[in-house]
């Protein structure tokens, strides 16, 4: 059986290498940037008075742990819609039986990109009929008419795509409504 390494984990053990450590650190910028006692000093002392605007500081997080901007939660966000999904496929994905759908394509598929061949990483369950047809032509509005639906849930209408691979279909991103 062959291990599945994650994105993490690959990045690690090339960090190993010490020229793919070098040549990174290079195109970064913090290779050979060392600076000495005395330039920071200097840095310091020019600093030393200086404050920032109270819209800096209220920018900058105001003091808070690690300088985060609080963004403002709940009602106070201007993104706030109510509380709701914005949308009607959002709603879907949440249900159980779109993750059960999802689960078994991958399983059917061992967890490999029917494209290319890339085992693991970021897949996507795809519908082969395309789901904003299926809801069109079904005529739902509601989600019991969505889990009643079983075009919806058939597992021989999936198949498992990689993210590059799902990307180059006809209908990814809304593109078969346009």
């Amino acid at each position: 059986m062959v291990e599945i390494k994650t994105r993490s984990q690959l990045r690690r053990e090339e960090w190993q290498n010490p020229e793919i450590r070098a040549k990174r650190l290079k195109r970064s910028g913090m290779l050979g940037k060392k600076h000495s006692l005395e330039t920071k000093e200097m840095w310091s002392k020019k600093r030393k008075g200086i404050h920032n605007s109270p819209e800096t500081e209220f920018k900058a997080g105001g003091g808070k742990p690690n300088n985060a901007y609080i963004f403002p939660r709940g009602n106070k966000n201007p993104s706030w819609s109510g509380g709701i999904y914005r949308t009607f496929r959002q709603k879907v994905m949440k249900l159980p039986e779109y993750i059960k759908w999802r689960k078994e394509v991958f399983s059917r598929d061992s967890h490999t990109c029917q494209h290319c061949s890339v085992v693991g990483g970021e897949l996507h369950a795809h519908h082969i009929c395309p789901y904003i047809r299926i809801i069109n032509d079904n005529d739902i509005k509601t989600l019991t008419q969505a889990i009643s639906c079983l075009l919806l849930w058939d597992i021989n209408n999936g198949v498992t795509l990689c993210e590059k691979c799902h990307m180059k279909t006809t209908t990814y991103g809304g593109k078969s409504k346009k």
